[in-house]
């Protein structure tokens, strides 16, 4: 990661991509659809790492997929360093009362 973004303007993780080839498991594919949990350590510290290289690179990253549209993991996100994510518009107040109670939560205004 630090030597991509070394030469990027801007990042965006796809986080369905990532954990297919992490895991190679398709959320698509009836056979292993089932295993498709991101609750894995390994994928937590992968996405905590690229958003540390993108901050030592002073490059901006955001996500999207599956993960950034789900409200019940917007405060993990947000605990690894996201601040951007993106999602279809009709899901944008969902996630933003997500933001809002993470931010409540961990003591912010």
């Amino acid at each position: 990661a630090d030597r991509l973004l070394a030469d990027a303007d801007f990042a965006s993780v796809g986080s369905n991509d990532l954990f297919q080839y992490l895991f190679a498991v398709d959320r698509n594919n009836v056979h292993v659809a089932a295993d498709y949990v991101p609750d894995q350590p390994v994928f937590w510290r992968v996405l905590e790492d690229v958003v540390r290289a993108a901050e030592r690179a002073g490059v901006p990253i955001s996500l999207c997929g599956e993960l950034a549209a789900d409200p019940a993991q917007v405060g993990r996100l947000m605990a690894v360093g996201f601040r951007t994510v993106s999602v279809s518009v009709r899901l944008i107040p969902g996630i933003r009362q997500a933001a809002r109670e993470a931010l409540c939560q961990k003591g912010s205004p």
